[in-house]
């Protein structure tokens, strides 16, 4: 269920990156008050030898204040919140480490480029925050053979997103879906955003911070949506109220053309 704080709906605001694990923990701790129990910080000792075994130490690259904050918070166990982000997989910064000391062992060239900091590992791919700016300002993508995929906008965002994902959610909900294909039979992708923020408009829906290219989230008193446009689009709307969730999902369904999923 939504919490509340005086009477109004509560979602913390866009900080600076010194302020991400108060305001991120508070969040949770509304809804999750043993989140703080189970996370496990790690050394100041591993996060430098992270830094020198990717190699960003010997080119004079810091690894982004985001995510070292997240290390020294929650290195070792996030408390599942990015395992639920990711569907499975690993952030301990233990595994991080010994992907990069394979790395050394068996494909060293792979390391000639520092641009980049692996943070998160699962069979798909190692996912990883780019450095360069070729993809904007700390955008997340990961390396699955020759395609990078944008999977967030930044590290900040990312955390968020993943907490309101497990956490911002009602007795009612309904995941739904639809090809690429299909949708374009509907309305042109470049026009999802737009078509978005005149559904939110009309129901009285807020878009928060935390959205980007990628996905779109907003919440109301009660009921809230996330939808992701990647290869496919697909979301989720949850709500106190069936109906009202099922007069949104039919704006949805007719807008974009999506089915409804098995959750």
């Amino acid at each position: 269920m939504q919490s509340k704080i005086n009477g109004n709906i509560f979602f913390p605001e866009q900080g600076k990156s010194d302020s991400i694990f108060e305001r991120l923990s508070h969040y949770i701790g509304l809804f999750d008050n043993t989140w703080k129990e189970r996370i496990r910080p790690t050394s100041v000792e591993q996060i430098k030898k992270l830094r020198e075994v990717s190699q960003l130490g010997r080119y004079g690259i810091e690894l982004p204040k985001a995510y070292k904050i997240y290390l020294e918070m929650m290195g070792v166990d996030d408390g599942g919140l990015l395992s639920e982000f990711f569907n499975g997989g690993t952030g301990n910064i233990e595994d991080i480490i010994q992907i990069y000391n394979n790395l050394c062992e068996s494909e060293p060239e792979a390391l000639d480029t520092p641009y980049q900091i692996i943070f998160w590992c699962d069979w798909g791919g190692n996912v990883f925050i780019d450095l360069s700016g070729n993809h904007g300002d700390n955008i997340l993508v990961v390396y699955q053979g020759e395609i990078y995929n944008v999977i967030s906008e930044s590290f900040e965002k990312m955390i968020f997103q993943a907490a309101f994902k497990i956490y911002e959610v009602f007795p009612n909900q309904l995941d739904f879906g639809v090809s690429v294909a299909k949708l374009k039979e509907k309305i042109q992708p470049d026009k999802v955003h737009t078509t978005l923020e005149a559904l939110c408009l009309k129901y009285g829906l807020i878009k928060l911070w935390i959205s980007d290219n990628k996905w779109y989230i907003a919440r109301g008193e009660n009921i809230n949506f996330w939808v992701c446009c990647d290869i496919t689009m697909y979301g989720r709307i949850t709500g106190e109220d069936k109906k009202k969730l099922s007069v949104l999902y039919k704006d949805f369904e007719t807008l974009f053309g999506v089915k409804k999923k098995s959750v």
